[in-house]
């Protein structure tokens, strides 16, 4: 359970330090909680639900093989993160691209500017 946590930890440091370089098109959290704004069809939420479990798997695997080396974990982590936010991405339809980054534009751009 720690070895769990302590991965999702990781991840999640790495995902904040990936996202800062072009935001609304990097899909950091998972979509499908924003399934009705993004009218998501059931198919891309079960496309999106495996890409999800495949990429923490991935994680828990690169843990598991250098959980000593956290320049290399890190570095998995990122890569990891980019092939998710890409393969979510493509799962898109142009219009919810669009709507995704209007989403995140509404709800997080403003999150560091409050001060």
């Amino acid at each position: 359970m720690t070895r769990n946590l302590i991965v999702l930890a990781l991840a999640f440091m790495a995902i904040s330090v990936y996202g800062q370089d072009s935001p609304e098109s990097i899909v950091l959290y998972d979509p499908i909680f924003w399934k009705d704004d993004l009218k998501l069809k059931s198919e891309q939420c079960d496309e999106i639900r495996a890409v999800n479990i495949e990429y923490y798997e991935k994680i828990l695997d690169t843990y598991e093989e250098s959980a000593n080396d956290r320049r290399e974990l890190s570095r998995a982590i990122l890569q990891c993160s980019a092939e998710r936010s890409n393969q979510i991405w493509q799962i898109f339809s142009p219009r919810q691209r669009k709507k995704w980054m209007k989403l995140w534009h509404e709800r997080y751009s403003e999150v560091g500017n409050d001060g």
